[in-house]
């Protein structure tokens, strides 16, 4: 069988289909890249974005961490205060109610006036 005149119409249909696919192909390549940079854009801005709640996350941790060391220091000092407040009240029958134990914290805070304890936690 000779298709001879036709060989030629072959190789031209095959060539308009491969520039056809290479343009759609281009085109195509072309929609990704400008997708990519959009794309590359935004992840910047949502890295930049996550980078600055990272950094306030520590802060907070930081002063939440400086708090409690703050109550935990507050608490060692100021509970055996509060022990002999409630000690000093209950030994002396006249105090009585509230009034009392506002007698009874002057009074220790006036044994304690002195103390360097004491002037470190109202003076700062």
């Amino acid at each position: 069988m000779n298709i001879y005149p036709y060989n030629m119409y072959f190789l031209y249909a095959a060539c308009a289909f491969l520039i056809c696919y290479l343009i759609i192909f281009l085109l195509k390549t072309m929609n990704f890249l400008k997708t990519m940079k959009t794309t590359n854009v935004s992840i910047q801005v949502i890295k930049d974005k996550a980078d600055h709640l990272q950094y306030v996350s520590n802060a907070i941790k930081e002063q939440n961490q400086a708090k409690k060391t703050i109550q935990n220091k507050l608490i060692k000092i100021l509970l055996p205060i509060a022990v002999s407040i409630i000690v000093t009240y209950r030994q002396n029958d006249e105090l009585k109610g509230f009034k009392g134990y506002a007698a009874a914290g002057k009074r220790e805070f006036a044994k304690r006036a002195n103390s360097e304890i004491i002037k470190r936690i109202f003076t700062n």
